[in-house]
């Protein structure tokens, strides 16, 4: 039999993977079989196995199967180099330093490619490297190595690199690590592998110590949660605790007034409000007047890698890091060119086109007047426009800067009313209501507003925590607490001691 044969490219190429052959192969008579030999070319590039195709064609003597003339091989070409990598992507290249309850570890993958015929034993070093070079105490192990070895068939081994915890204000630190095969014959990275340990202590300090500046220094951004104790001597108006940076001030939250005596059913102890960020830079604290704008320095003290305390105008702050457990109920918003007081309910919500809301809240009253209290829905994507529950649309014409639109429409659309208790008594809230048809991109707030006593036909004794649609144009709302805020009943501001109606939210479903 007479075959004719030549080499054709698949997977494998030409000239580099094998050289090409073009020939006539004949099987004499009695013999069953004949040899055709193709030329692998040997290389150092790790590509897997490839593909030759032989085509064969019968001239004389006999057929393939079936009476075939025509017919087609195949040659498997079996890469003998193999690469051991670490397959990762950019935000692989840092770990958090982490602390000593939570301490963190670097898992690296490594992976083998090509044959897999062999075994080869890998050596992971660590070492200083980088533009901030670690310490080798800042691993549990020091500058170590270790090794794996993949057994025949084996693509992936694991190490785990633990990371030394500590509580020490540092720059982010670098380091290396560094492949060898030390028995084997798989091909490593020729560089090393640069790494971040990202550092999340504390970043502040203080010149408390060396001055009586009551400077706090903070290196990097970071949330903080303010607890303030009165401790008997506080001022009757409520306050402003304030952040004053070199060119700007921040404030934080209120203090609470007793100019008329505080509610006995509230409890000013251990009021907090969690969550609030100040960005790097330098910071004294104070209490701001807000009848004359005046600020009361705070005395910094304390300041630990875990927060730092302030003392003054007889008030006692804790100033720590929020360990997320906190619930926080009541916040501040921006809508539009000024700020709203509210419970945020968005994320409860999870843009589903509706939901029911229930709210539970106690009422605390030191006040002369009977007053309502009501609460209802705005949105505060789009300029605070109050909501309709029914058709979860907002109301034409009844943004925040439309001051009796606004109001009308607040009146028209409360979720929730409620009178005021006697006077150092509490009453509860538990109010459950639907809310239907929202679109998708709307941010829901629970806003409150007060009625004092009767309600004239232009609102001049109703009062929202947005200031524009108070007729007074005075604040007549505070944020106390993650959970609580007070309400000042007097036009023009008052006593500004913001304790006439307190509301505590002890809690929020949405489903």
């Amino acid at each position: 039999m007479v075959i004719d044969f030549t080499t054709q490219s698949n997977v494998a190429n030409a000239g580099t993977d094998f050289v090409e052959a073009t020939g006539q192969l004949t099987i004499a008579a009695g013999e069953s079989s004949g040899d055709i030999t193709v030329e692998v070319l040997d290389d150092s590039d790790v590509e897997g196995e490839e593909l030759v195709l032989l085509t064969l064609m019968a001239v004389s003597g006999a057929t393939f199967a079936a009476g075939a003339i025509n017919e087609t091989a195949a040659i498997n070409i079996l890469d003998n180099e193999s690469v051991i990598s670490i397959p990762i992507v950019a935000d692989d290249f840092t770990i958090i330093e982490g602390d000593t309850e939570t301490p963190s570890t670097l898992t690296l993958n490594l992976d083998r490619f090509g044959s897999l015929s062999g075994t080869d034993t890998i050596e992971i070093e660590i070492l200083a490297a980088g533009t901030n070079p670690a310490q080798a105490s800042d691993f549990v192990d020091g500058f170590s190595s270790t090794q794996v070895t993949f057994a025949p068939d084996e693509e992936t081994k694991t190490v785990d690199i633990a990371i030394a915890a500590d509580e020490e204000i540092e720059e982010d630190e670098t380091f290396g690590i560094r492949l060898t095969n030390v028995g084997g014959s798989a091909a490593v990275p020729s560089e090393e592998l640069i790494f971040t340990i990202l550092d999340e202590d504390l970043s502040i300090s203080s010149t408390s110590d060396q001055n009586d500046n009551n400077t706090l220094v903070l290196d990097s951004g970071e949330e903080f949660r303010f607890t303030i104790t009165a401790n008997g001597n506080e001022v009757g108006f409520s306050q402003q605790l304030v952040a004053i940076a070199v060119d700007s001030e921040t404030s934080l939250m209120s203090t609470l007034g007793n100019i008329s005596g505080l509610p006995d059913t509230f409890s000013t102890d251990n009021l907090f409000v969690g969550g609030i960020r100040l960005e790097t830079g330098t910071f004294r604290f104070g209490l701001q007047n807000p009848n004359n704008g005046t600020i009361t320095p705070l005395e910094l003290s304390n300041v630990t890698s875990d927060g730092f305390n302030l003392s003054g105008g007889g008030l006692e702050i804790a100033v720590t890091i929020p360990d997320g457990t906190e619930q926080i109920f009541v916040e501040t918003t921006t809508v539009g060119e000024e700020t709203a007081l509210g419970v945020e309910i968005t994320d409860g919500v999870n843009n589903a086109p509706n939901a029911q809301v229930t709210v539970s809240a106690t009422l605390h009253r030191e006040a002369a007047f009977d007053n309502t209290i009501g609460f209802y829905l705005i949105d505060a994507a789009n300029d605070g426009a109050v909501i309709d529950p029914l058709t979860g649309q907002a109301i034409t014409g009844s943004t925040s800067s439309n001051r009796l639109g606004h109001l009308q429409a607040a009146i028209d659309n409360t979720l929730i009313s409620a009178a005021a208790p006697s006077n150092n008594q509490t009453s509860l809230i538990d109010e459950t209501f639907d809310i239907t048809n929202l679109d998708t991109d709307v941010q829901l707030f629970l806003v409150p507003y007060l009625i004092s006593s009767e309600l004239p036909s232009d609102f001049s004794n109703m009062y929202s925590s947005f200031l524009g649609t108070n007729a007074d144009g005075a604040e007549h709302v505070r944020l106390l607490s993650n959970n609580a805020f007070g309400f000042e009943d007097l036009a023009g501001g008052g006593d500004n001691d913001f304790d006439d109606i307190v509301v505590e939210i002890n809690g929020i479903q949405v489903i």
